[in-house]
Order: C-alpha cells, then sequence, then structure tokens
C-alpha cells in the first residue's frame, strides 16, 4: 500500500503564519531534525508496508534534491500542490489535497511520524485509520456555530463541536465516499479569507471535519494508538514546551494522555516528536542525544542509506 509524504512550501513563507513553535521554524536545528525524521519515516513505510510517494511544490523538491531526500521516494508529484491554489494560512491544506486525490487505499504520514511496523491486517478491513482520538480542550477547539458563520466557513455536515477529534498525523484512507465528502468539505473553504482564519479555523478544516465525517456516516475505523490526548492549553504552551525535562508532570504539559476502561493500547510501534521538536532544537543536550539516537537507527536498520546523514 502507497504511503504519502506531503511538503507544501507557501505556508512557510506566510509573516502572518499560524504556529505551535514559536521560535522553532527559524532555528537551524531544525533542518537536521527534520532531516533524519522524514529519513525514518519514509524507510520504516518502505519496509514493512508499502511504496512511498512525496507530493511537494517546485520549491520543495529543490530542496529535497538538495539533501538528497529525493532518492527516499518511488514516486514524486510536484504539479498538484504547484498549481494548488489553497490560502496558505490554512498550513495543512495542501495535504488534505493531495488526500483528495490519492488513489485507494492509501495512508498518509507527517514527514515526522514513524511507525516502525507492518499495519494489522484486520485494521486494513476498516474504511479509515488515524493516530488517535482528541478532546476538544484548549483554546484552538474552542467552536461553534456562530464562529464558523463569522469566519465564513460552510459545511454540509451536522457538526457537533463536543466530540472527539481525529489527529490526523497518520490518516489511513480505504473508502471512496469518505475520500469524496473530505475532498468536497476542503473545496468548500480551501480559498477562505486570510483574515478570517485563526488557529481554529485551520484546526477545524483539518483535524475536526474527519471526525464529524466518521459520526455522521457511521464509517468503521481504526487508531494506531487507543490513548485519548488531552491537547495543550494554548495560552500556556509557549512556556510549557521549552522544558528540557521530558518527563516534567507539571500541570498542562503536554502531551497528556487518558487511556479508555476497556479500551487496550492499540500495541502500534510508532513515534510522533511533533510539538517536541521545539524542546530538541532549544536544548543542546536534548538536540545532540536525540539526534545520535536517529543517526543510529539509520546505520543499523537502514545501512545503504548511510549517506543521507553526511
Amino acid at each position: 500500500m502507497t504511503g504519502i509524504h506531503v511538503h507544501w512550501t507557501k505556508p512557510q513563507h506566510e509573516e502572518d503564519k499560524i504556529s505551535y513553535f514559536n521560535d522553532y521554524v527559524i532555528q537551524e536545528r531544525t533542518l537536521t531534525l527534520n532531516k533524519l525524521l522524514t529519513i525514518l519515516s519514509a524507510l520504516w513505510w518502505k519496509k514493512l508496508n508499502g511504496p512511498i510517494k512525496l507530493f511537494t511544490d517546485k520549491q520543495g523538491l529543490d530542496l529535497y534534491r538538495k539533501y538528497k531526500l529525493d532518492l527516499l521516494y518511488d514516486e514524486i508529484d510536484t504539479e498538484i500542490l504547484e498549481s494548488y491554489e489553497g490560502n496558505p494560512k490554512l498550513w495543512t491544506a495542501g495535504k488534505i489535497y493531495c488526500m483528495g486525490l490519492q488513489k485507494l487505499p492509501f495512508c498518509f504520514l507527517d514527514n515526522d511520524l514513524i511507525i516502525r511496523q507492518k499495519l494489522k491486517q484486520k485494521d486494513l478491513k476498516k474504511k479509515v485509520g488515524f493516530t488517535h482520538w482528541e478532546l476538544p480542550r484548549g483554546l484552538e477547539y474552542q467552536l461553534d456555530d456562530k464562529v464558523l458563520e463569522t469566519s465564513g466557513i460552510r459545511s454540509s455536515l451536522s457538526l457537533d463541536f463536543n466530540s472527539l477529534i481525529t489527529n490526523t498525523s497518520f490518516f489511513y484512507i480505504n473508502s471512496r465516499e469518505f475520500q469524496k465528502i473530505l475532498f468536497k468539505e476542503h473545496l468548500l473553504n480551501y480559498k477562505i479569507d486570510s483574515s478570517k482564519i485563526d488557529t481554529r479555523i485551520w484546526m477545524y478544516t483539518d483535524q475536526i471535519i474527519p471526525g464529524q465525517i466518521i459520526r455522521n456516516n457511521r464509517t468503521s475505523y481504526f487508531t494506531i494508538d487507543n490513548r485519548l490526548h488531552i491537547p495543550h492549553n494554548s495560552e500556556t504552551s509557549k512556556e510549557h514546551i521549552k522544558f528540557s525535562d521530558t518527563n516534567s508532570n507539571t500541570k498542562g504539559e503536554i502531551p497528556a494522555w487518558v487511556l479508555l476502561q476497556k479500551s487496550p493500547n492499540s500495541g502500534y510501534d510508532y513515534e510522533h516528536l511533533w510539538i517536541f521538536k521545539t524542546r530538541v532544537v532549544n536544548n543542546n543536550e536534548f538536540f545532540e542525544h536525540i539526534t545520535d539516537r536517529y543517526r543510529e537507527e539509520i546505520l543499523r536498520e537502514f545501512p545503504e542509506m548511510k549517506f543521507l546523514c553526511e
């Protein structure tokens, strides 16, 4: 089965961009960390689950070629994102657009999500699969019909803003019906006025819509992590994500998890560095530890690709 990575460069040029990562995006260490994560994400998928495809634009492809990362992929498509007219303030709009056009079945992976396991046959019989459910907590999820009306967001769905939210860092789709509805919702809003976009609207277009479709249509699904994630509160995120101690239990620390009774861990071996990337690049000792571990893993598991670590 095809796995896909999406690298849409236009959001990086938004001066007023929405970002969880504060000064993360301008730090030199970011490139090193992202390269290692992309290498492992792609190579583990190829080793265990099938070919991997990259959707990017011309500028993105130039960057991948510069660091020889284009050699990771079985297929690269630049036409779709190069001609895509979505508003780049919707950071992940390019991802949803590509998911709407990719041939089924497929699995989208964030470039910093590594799944070190073959997908289970019983799960591949489901129509969709995603990383985990999230509780609608924090300012990012404070949505209601009035907010959507003010922003100009349109939807054909029956919406419930108190329901669980899909984390889309991993997303398997094997249902044409689900894909069509997801794409239709995207096309209703992908050119929304920039002045109307805040983090809540971005979250709505990326993470909230899939869960609404699943509930509306009683779509069968699986998750690679059966725990519920309790999102951080954005008002305190800048303070907490820069702690160097990853084992801190400080109130508001992220991620926090809840395991529902009768819902055992799914057993998938995966890693999603996600917001912890901020910590990594802001702490020299932590940065060296993490990047050394990733390099060692590449050399051990994929020695033929050691040139990518040079």
